[in-house]
């Protein structure tokens, strides 16, 4: 086996150790996304995909840009790579677009467009799609594909050259050098450390020096101690450019390979294969002697070639330094590359975390409002009831004097109602004649009928403006808080996510939530004040003011002439020991208060502790209760979302750099 080939073998010999550093790397890609594809985190159709792209990122081989001033050789020195002359060459800058090599089972091209279109063509048509003199200005870049197996391990990028007119292409390079794991840098032997081009590499090369390489190309133009004089003067010039610099000849090394025993075999299987595919779609049938025939003529080539000398190309290629690009490639920059790689993809795994915990933080921070609103609310309350503590003490005050005032004003009007009258009863009396009955004048009192209308008004409208006053304070509260949930609602239903790795269902969990505020929050506030007013009304239905004054005035008034036609009974059965008495004020009032069952409203009104006043500490308290409810149910939202930012945090543990 020839000196190219065994190095080649000596590449993909180690394959094996690499596939075992992919599957290890795949593993690790895999073990991170079932983490965060994890159902509980209900992934998005583009985290997913994305996860897809990091598993498949572990497989690709190590790619190594290619570039340097136009007609520095860059395409003959990839050919070489080929044995093939795919890759145009010329005197003028005819690559204008990035050329991605990579491995195929036979060789191909794919034209990837601006606009996302791709189109497949044959190999030969590629100086169509890079010559600059042609229009292809919708083209983004170009796939090689060849049957070359260190393409297995190895993509390799043909870049425009950097001293191209074209604007276009030296910005397009400069965004390739920062994505490749590996930099060859083709520079002629002879015009070493041109002005030019050390402004060139100033310009792009620095922040890669350490996956760099220099390839002086054209050796075979120079003697060896030419070789060696331009070798030092690169090492002097470009030490802060490159970590090796090795003088080569491309179009040694491709000649080289074109005529390889193994190529040339190669090239002979590929011809018999498109010849017989060719001839059959032609053929109107096939007989046993076509193929014979076929095979016969591609035997006897074969025999030939076996028979060629090829040392002097295995000479030429060892000479060309080629393999010692190669060895470079394999034994410095690979290492170096899968460092890159493993530490890529775990930095993109804890940016991806970033990323969702960001997301999730900005869903928890729409809950804490809503927490915050929440929470001020029953402070407003709070305070509110401090305020009205004065004010409603204030106003029961008030109403208690007017009430006793009617009180008052009821016991004069009946004590004013109360009259003197004159009774008369029969007694017997014994005269010489016998009994007689003799008509005997006494003293009582009757209970005028009185058609005054009671007026308790005053007191009632008190009442009324108690209510009124109570209600429309602690209704202010609740629609301050309305309005804020109002905002809060409109701001809510809004949340989109920032990223589209971002899971879809967070956050139209959060706008659900959001468009159902009347359901989930609001309903309950509004029906605990339905009921405080519910409550108070009830009390104040309860308290019949006007009813209670006129029963109370109706049974008073009844009682007292009950009590007068008692005490006229007493008096006419024994008049000497019995006597009529007028009811004074103070009885009234005794029998007033009574009727109108006086300690009743003594609790209800009581200064300090008024109905008023009960019912809004009750449902100050109910709605402490109702906040802490609400609370509790948007926990359950933010506790989950909280969970996961957590469970990140773990995912960013075991990711490590």
């Amino acid at each position: 086996m020839k000196i190219f080939d065994l190095l080649l073998q000596e590449i993909d010999n180690k394959k094996i150790s690499y596939t075992k550093e992919v599957d290890s790397l795949e593993s690790f890609i895999k073990k991170i996304s079932t983490k965060l594809l994890d159902d509980k985190f209900h992934p998005s159709k583009s985290l997913k995909n994305l996860l897809d792209k990091y598993s498949k990122r572990a497989k690709y081989p190590m790619e190594v840009a290619v570039i340097g001033q136009f007609s520095s050789g860059k395409s003959t020195f990839l050919n070489a790579l080929l044995s093939k002359d795919v890759l145009p060459t010329g005197i003028t800058p005819v690559t204008s677009k990035v050329n991605f090599l990579n491995y195929a089972e036979e060789y191909k091209l794919k034209i990837t467009f601006k606009s996302g279109a791709k189109e497949f063509h044959n190999i030969e048509h590629l100086s169509r799609f890079t010559d600059q003199r042609e229009s292809i200005a919708d083209i983004k870049y170009l796939s090689i594909y060849a049957p070359v197996p260190i393409l297995k391990e190895i993509s390799f990028v043909d870049t425009p050259g950097l001293n191209s007119q074209s604007k276009f292409d030296t910005e397009t390079t400069n965004k390739v050098l920062r994505d490749v794991d590996g930099i060859i840098w083709l520079g002629l032997i002879d015009a070493v450390a041109k002005k030019s081009e050390i402004d060139t590499l100033e310009k792009y090369i620095p922040n890669y020096a350490n996956k760099s390489i220099c390839l002086l190309n054209q050796k075979d133009r120079l003697s060896e101690s030419d070789i060696q004089t331009a070798l030092e003067y690169a090492k002097k010039n470009y030490k802060d450019f490159f970590s090796n610099i090795i003088a080569i000849s491309a179009i040694q090394a491709l000649d080289s390979r074109i005529h390889q025993k193994e190529t040339i075999l190669f090239n002979e299987k590929k011809r018999l294969i498109q010849e017989l595919n060719d001839d059959i779609l032609l053929a109107d049938s096939v007989d046993d002697n076509f193929f014979k025939n076929k095979l016969d003529l591609y035997n006897k080539n074969i025999m030939k070639i076996e028979k060629k000398d090829f040392t002097h190309h295995l000479d030429d290629l060892e000479e060309s330094n080629i393999l010692e690009v190669l060895e470079f490639i394999d034994k410095t920059l690979r290492p170096q590359a899968k460092e890159a790689k493993v530490f890529a993809i775990k930095k993109d795994f804890l940016s991806l975390c970033e990323i969702l915990q960001n997301e999730y933080t900005r869903i928890t921070a729409v809950y804490v409002d809503l927490v915050d609103i929440l929470n001020d609310f029953s402070q407003s309350l709070d305070s509110k009831l401090k305020e009205l503590e004065i004010e409603i003490t204030l106003h029961v005050e008030m109403l208690n004097i007017k009430i006793n005032e009617n009180i008052n004003e009821c016991v004069k009007s009946i004590y004013k109602n109360i009259k003197p009258i004159d009774k008369y009863l029969l007694k017997e009396k014994k005269s010489i004649l016998g009994l007689s009955l003799k008509k005997e004048k006494y003293q009582s009192y009757m209970l005028q009928n009185n058609e005054t209308s009671i007026n308790i008004s005053q007191s009632i409208k008190k009442l009324d403006e108690l209510l009124i006053y109570a209600s429309t304070e602690m209704k202010s509260v609740l629609n301050s808080f309305e309005k804020e949930l109002l905002l809060w609602q409109v701001k809510s239903e809004k949340l989109q996510k920032n990223r589209e790795i971002s899971s879809d269902i967070e956050f139209y969990k959060v706008r659900y939530f959001a468009a159902g505020t009347y359901e989930f929050i609001l309903k309950n506030f509004i029906s605990n004040f339905d009921k405080l007013e519910e409550v108070m009304q009830s009390k104040v239905c309860k308290l019949a003011l006007k009813n209670r004054f006129e029963l109370a005035y109706e049974k008073t008034s009844m009682q007292i002439m009950l009590e007068i036609k008692d005490m006229e009974v007493s008096y006419e059965k024994d008049s000497q020991n019995s006597v009529i008495n007028n009811i004074d004020e103070n009885e009234i009032l005794v029998m007033f208060k009574t009727h109108l069952d006086y300690e009743y409203f003594k609790r209800e009104l009581r200064i300090g502790d008024s109905f008023i006043r009960l019912s809004i500490q009750a449902y100050n308290e109910k709605t402490a209760s109702v906040v802490a409810e609400s609370i509790e149910k948007i926990h359950i939202y933010f506790d989950d979302i909280n969970t996961k930012v957590m469970l990140l945090d773990d995912i960013k543990e075991s990711v490590k750099i």
